[in-house]
């Protein structure tokens, strides 16, 4: 009997069909006797909402939504834009629509200032509910479980009372937390939140989902990626692997986290530096009339299309320029953390989509094997993988939480 597979492997395996990947668990779970909740992955980038969900019939549903916002205008001719009210407010858009329409990038940051900002919680509901409607949910009343992916630097350690051990912490077990200012954001905004979204798609078909946020359970964003890479989506450990480096190449940062999988759990986190920002920025400069914001940048940067004078116009030479510096500025700084590393190292985040034919060349030159020492997450995961990774850890928390109230 083979072993069994990661989520991972899962979902590079869909992929490379061109399907949908589906599981064997679903992200309904039971509160209390007559109701039930959905657990919804939710990565909160600078650049991006990453959200994820499983079907009823174990589908996984992801999105990845730029994280630009505007006020929607009158259309008086042609077809709606997909357009949303939240608890009776104006009515916006969200995402490419609203860059579309020259649309607010939303501030970049730790969840303590993003969180406040009631344009990126307006982008929460509406990303939630357009998941929902993709997922093939029915509008209505939904209880909504928050698998929150969170900065690592917001992750903390906790030790219990009588800590007394010194170094190894043989006095007191070691614990990982939230950082308390995030935990009492995340308490005054999100938890319990209830939001009234109206969705009006652009035939002007209105659907109303009541959303209700009974828990968000924060975590590393780096868990995501842990997840996906060393779980089956049974919740079994399938690695061997004792320690991982994983570089998490995001629109905001650069990130290096080393965790010890084995024989006790233990994550430590440091920023290299910028992630696709600085590329982005450097692509601003070549249209300085254009006055784009980050987010529009970034999706300039991946699409390879600008619209010039009313016209789109490919800008594949100016990109090509801006990775030759900016890009290859990023590479070099991965490649030498996985050269040095004696542990296994995970290539992953949204820069990866944009890196990735720059990266993989670099990778195959190198002595290093792919599977075997490292991991270059597929480019068209690697933008949600940290969202699928946090919804299935909050999946097999809930069903370990009713397993022993069975018991």
């Amino acid at each position: 009997m083979a072993p069994t597979r990661t989520i991972l492997q899962e979902l590079i395996t869909a992929e490379e069909a061109g399907t949908r990947a589906r599981f064997g668990i679903r992200s309904a779970v039971r509160l209390g006797r007559s109701q039930q909740a959905l657990v919804v992955g939710l990565d909160n980038g600078n650049d991006a909402l990453k959200l994820a969900l499983i079907g009823n019939d174990g589908t996984l549903f992801t999105l990845r939504i730029p994280t630009a916002y505007r006020e929607a205008e009158v259309i008086r001719g042609g077809e709606h834009e997909t357009s949303y009210r939240l608890n009776g407010s104006s009515e916006y858009w969200i995402g490419d629509v609203a860059l579309r329409h020259d649309g607010d990038d939303l501030p970049i940051g730790p969840t303590k200032q993003r969180i406040i900002d009631a344009r990126l919680r307006a982008l929460m509901a509406a990303g939630l509910a357009e998941l929902l409607h993709t997922a093939g949910y029915e509008a209505g009343d939904h209880n909504l479980i928050l698998g929150f992916a969170i900065p690592n630097t917001e992750i903390i350690s906790l030790r219990s009372e009588g800590d007394e051990g010194g170094e190894g912490g043989e006095g007191g077990e070691e614990r990982m937390g939230v950082d308390p200012e995030t935990s009492a954001t995340l308490e005054t905004y999100l938890r319990g939140a209830r939001w009234a979204v109206e969705r009006t798609a652009s035939n002007g078909a209105v659907e109303h989902w009541n959303l209700r946020l009974v828990n968000v359970v924060p975590q590393a964003q780096t868990t995501g990626t842990l997840m996906a890479v060393t779980k089956a989506p049974n919740g079994a450990t399938v690695t061997d692997v004792h320690e991982m480096d994983i570089i998490d190449i995001g629109g905001g940062d650069l990130q290096l986290t080393t965790v010890q999988i084995k024989p006790t759990y233990r994550m430590i986190t440091r920023r290299l530096g910028d992630g696709t920002i600085r590329v982005a920025r450097a692509l601003k400069d070549k249209f300085p009339r254009h006055e784009l914001n980050d987010v529009a940048a970034q999706a300039a940067l991946i699409q390879r299309r600008l619209l010039v004078s009313g016209r789109p116009r490919t800008i594949d030479a100016e990109v090509n320029e801006v990775l030759d510096s900016q890009g290859q500025s990023i590479i070099g700084t991965v490649l030498p953390v996985l050269r040095g590393s004696r542990r296994f190292v995970t290539i992953t985040g949204g820069g990866v989509i944009l890196l990735h034919d720059l990266l993989k060349p670099r990778l195959d030159a190198d002595a290093k094997v792919r599977g075997e020492d490292y991991e270059l997450i597929n480019h068209g995961i690697a933008s949600v993988c940290n969202a699928i990774g946090v919804l299935f850890a909050v999946i097999f928390k809930a069903a370990t939480v009713a397993v022993a109230k069975r018991g």
